[in-house]
């Protein structure tokens, strides 16, 4: 999927030294909501004029998608020796909101970058964006209550009526299983965390019709969580996610990382 930022960076560097920053914003937002009928598009871009487009230098590049599906996440490393000819961004904003990220879909995923370089000629001649460097970058990523439902309601043997609650910091699922032959209603809440790329559950308790239960019996009830969402989603990234801050507040999951050079 390397040709979303081709074609935001790249496809119209064949034009003559009269195109304009706001005229390259144009063209690729035009070539983008072509290919995305369905998503709606807006890109910015900020810089001079003429030479400083045809070399692929920009002081600022902002893209928002929404209503995005993609496999993963349209970066690469470049690879090989070094590149020709290296393109500049000062300030590069990707916004994707209600984006399907690999199999999940979050609300909203937002990357920053400083003095972003890329391939220039993988760039104009293959549609391939390689990162070749930056300077800092961070991700923010959000996911709703009802997207990671789905991944974990199961995880409760015998669950009806099953919702998930994200307050106070804490993963809650709720509901009612089967007790003795009678509907009782059971609260599974959890710490949410991160280890590595992987999303965990610590300090987990389980209620049944509000009484607290053994660890042993828990376990029967409650299938064994190892990971609930893993960053490892958003593709086989050029660089390392390292997950600063994890909030769960108003039914939202709000990541906070920064990305690393790897």
């Amino acid at each position: 999927m390397e040709w979303i930022l081709a074609a935001l960076l790249g496809g119209f560097l064949a034009f003559n030294s009269a195109v304009t920053p706001d005229k390259a914003a144009q063209l690729a937002q035009k070539s983008l909501q072509e290919k995305f009928p369905s998503s709606q598009v807006k890109v910015e871009m900020e810089g001079k004029r003429g030479n400083d487009v045809l070399n692929g230098k920009f002081k600022r590049v902002r893209i928002e998608i929404n209503d995005l599906n993609v496999g993963e996440l349209p970066m690469s490393a470049a690879s090989g020796e070094k590149p020709k000819k290296i393109g500049h961004a000062k300030n590069v904003e990707l916004s994707l909101k209600n984006a399907k990220l690999g199999a999940t879909r979050v609300q909203s995923a937002d990357l920053q970058f400083t003095d972003l370089r890329y391939d220039l000629d993988a760039l104009k001649e293959r549609s391939q964006f390689s990162l070749v460097g930056f300077g800092s970058a961070k991700l923010s990523l959000a996911l709703q209550a009802a997207q990671l439902q789905p991944l974990l309601a199961p995880k409760v043997s015998g669950a009806q009526n099953v919702e998930l609650s994200l307050q106070n910091d804490t993963l809650t699922v709720s509901g009612t299983r089967t007790v003795l032959g009678f509907p009782a209603p059971f609260s599974w809440s959890a710490t949410p965390v991160f280890r590595g790329p992987e999303l965990m559950l610590e300090n987990q308790k389980l209620l049944v019709s509000g009484l607290p239960v053994p660890a042993p019996v828990a376990r029967q009830i409650v299938g064994e969580v190892k990971s609930v969402y893993s960053l490892s989603n958003l593709g086989n990234l050029p660089f390392r996610v390292e997950v600063k801050r994890v909030l769960a507040r108003n039914q939202t999951l709000q990541i906070e990382a920064d990305l690393l050079a790897k």
